[in-house]
């Protein structure tokens, strides 16, 4: 890890990073039934996180600002979303 680079990359996107942060701490206290983080054990973990990342795109798109549940952009649910996705495509055995 470059700390230089991830800092820099906190200053231009602070904000942005805080609200990515909250809604990753809020979905991380969702636990399953055997305690593990829910957004990072859904069945199937792909299609799942794609499906909810397209929803929130579409609400985007149609015109809404903020997220009812979370009070966040639906941007920020996609991004979030994606993170997640690239986490699994870094993490396939983790997903087994």
């Amino acid at each position: 890890m470059n700390w230089k680079k991830l800092m820099y990359l906190i200053s231009l996107f602070g904000t942005e990073i805080g609200q990515l942060a909250e809604l990753f701490y809020e979905d991380g206290q969702n636990k399953n039934k055997d305690g593990q983080e829910r957004f990072m054990h859904e069945k199937p973990f792909f299609q799942f996180h794609e499906a909810k990342a397209l929803k929130h795109k579409s609400k985007w798109l149609a015109g809404e600002k903020t997220d009812t549940d979370s009070g966040l952009s639906p941007q920020t649910h996609v991004i979030a979303r994606e993170l997640i996705i690239l986490w699994g495509e870094n993490h396939r055995e983790e997903l087994k």
